[in-house]
């Protein structure tokens, strides 16, 4: 592990070691606990970042979805009135 990632860890033992109330002889299980901890933060961030970009191409597309829909619906409702009025227009 990278020397901040150790570093971030043990911080978070030092703080699980506070919470327990001081307790001796449980070094390696606050060790173990926090990088469980760290392992789970760095998951969570990195579903985050994907669902982010899944989320992001998913706005783009319904955007140019939207886009020709809205496109068909005006070249229809241009060639209605234009019906409606006797001449025929090809769009």
């Amino acid at each position: 592990m990278g020397k901040l990632q150790d570093r971030e860890i043990a911080e978070l033992a030092y703080e699980l070691y506070e919470k327990s109330g001081w307790a001796q002889g449980k070094d390696e299980e606050h060790w173990l606990e926090a990088e469980r901890v760290m392992e789970a933060r760095s998951s969570a961030k990195k579903a985050a970042r994907a669902a982010a970009k899944t989320t992001g191409k998913t706005a783009k597309s319904t955007k140019t979805a939207a886009a020709k829909s809205k496109k068909k619906t005006v070249k229809k409702s241009a060639k209605k009135s234009t019906e409606k009025e006797g001449a025929k227009v090809t769009l």
